[in-house]
């Protein structure tokens, strides 16, 4: 089926009307473009998402304080919920199965800190040395807290890469000592959290050392609960029962979707999950309909072809050639057109795709582009698009009868 001969003649043909080839190979080569193109765009919404959630542990949930906006057994609105030590000691113990570790928090906004000469004003949290993980915080230099700093509430600090660049100018700092609101603390490590502007402003201490030092009190503002491996309706039924606990012993109303805020991120994260299928089904529909609309013209182009040649074609079966060399002949051209074309499109599509991951830099989209398997896909829809776009036209020739081929005018 492919031979020299055959090649040579096929490309004669295009020769002999170029300009109707070229428009029907550019409706291909846009077809797949916006395919391509589309995918990628999608796939810089996934990233978005994902980079998002990359920021904490998706296999977590969060359970923060606020005020009361209701009223509830002889309480007043807009009281503060103080969450405590009691809380959080509680809720790991009866729950240890389901919650293999987590984190209390408590932050401070705005205070002066002191490195040599430099000075300047940055938030504080006091957490549990489980936060690094909750978080996801990648430690640049030493180390992060651990279990020893809280267990003697040591004076360590972890502080934050923006802290480390502003206030210690990125020197070597393991090790040397900084003044956070009057007291000498240790520093052990310097942490980064993605691009994220205020956790990197921020410097950590344990838990016990906050409350200690700072606060005096044993209120938290915040737990961090991973949920291990519970699939996302278990972590949902957890979530109901730690705020029912927390509801019924702060006697907040139930109602009452100020008083206690849960973010359960195995949640979010299969929401958006769906969210991505559905974006990559949408534009994988809308930018088949696209191809389609090129197909049909090149089935259109192909009938032209046959209609054309239906004395040569005539000849040619006169002279002894087969069905299958006349399907095959009027294949191999559509598959050239097709072939052609789709993989101009699909290569301009790659390289915008990388001129907009280059300019392009927002949280919610990117580094949009298109993967190989999405690759593969769009060549094996461009193949069996040449193939179904000249198998009409291709079925036609063969069946044509050589005595009424030749009467053709």
């Amino acid at each position: 089926m492919f031979n020299r001969d055959t090649w040579t003649e096929i490309l004669q043909t295009i020769l002999k009307n170029p300009l109707r080839y070229i428009l029907t190979g550019i409706s291909v080569a846009v077809g797949i473009f916006i395919l391509v193109f589309l995918l990628g765009i999608s796939t810089g919404l996934t990233n978005g998402a994902a980079g998002m959630f990359g920021k904490i542990a998706i296999n977590s949930m969060s359970l923060e304080s606020g005020r009361t906006s209701l009223s509830y057994q002889g309480t007043n609105p807009n009281r503060r919920i103080n969450f405590t030590n009691h809380d959080f000691n509680k809720i790991k113990k009866d729950h240890e199965n389901e919650i293999p570790y987590g984190s209390a928090f408590e932050r401070m906004w705005g205070i002066q800190m002191n490195w040599k000469k430099e000075s300047g004003s940055y938030s504080l949290a006091g957490a549990n040395s489980s936060i690094s993980e909750l978080l996801k915080l990648d430690v640049l230099h030493g180390r992060f807290l651990n279990l020893n700093d809280e267990k003697e509430a040591k004076k360590s600090v972890v502080i934050g890469v923006d802290v480390y660049k502003e206030l210690c100018k990125e020197q070597d700092v393991i090790g040397t000592f900084i003044n956070i609101g009057g007291v000498q603390f240790k520093i052990v490590g310097v942490f980064k959290r993605g691009e994220n502007r205020w956790n990197n402003r921020r410097c950590f201490i344990p838990i016990q050392t906050y409350h200690k030092l700072f606060s005096q009190t044993d209120r938290i503002d915040e737990f961090f609960l991973s949920t291990g491996n519970l699939s996302v309706s278990e972590s949902v039924e957890l979530e109901e029962e730690l705020m029912s606990f927390l509801q019924t012993r702060h006697k907040v109303n139930p109602k009452d979707n100020n008083a206690i805020v849960a973010d359960n991120y195995n949640v979010e994260n299969a929401k958006y999950a769906n969210i991505g299928v559905g974006i990559k089904a949408f534009v994988f529909v809308i930018g088949l309909m696209t191809l389609v609309s090129g197909i049909i013209g090149i089935s259109n182009i192909m009938s032209i072809v046959v209609k054309e040649r239906t004395r040569e074609l005539g000849i040619r079966k006169a002279l002894g050639a087969t069905p299958n060399k006349v399907v095959g002949l009027i294949l191999q051209e559509s598959l050239l057109i097709t072939v052609l074309s789709g993989f101009l499109g699909l290569i301009v599509g790659i390289i915008v795709l990388e001129v907009v991951s280059h300019f392009v830099e927002l949280e919610y989209f990117k580094n949009p582009s298109i993967d190989f398997n999405s690759a593969m896909i769009a060549l094996f829809i461009l193949t069996m698009s040449g193939i179904i776009s000249g198998l009409v036209p291709a079925i036609r020739a063969a069946r044509l009868r050589p005595i009424v081929a030749l009467r053709d005018e």
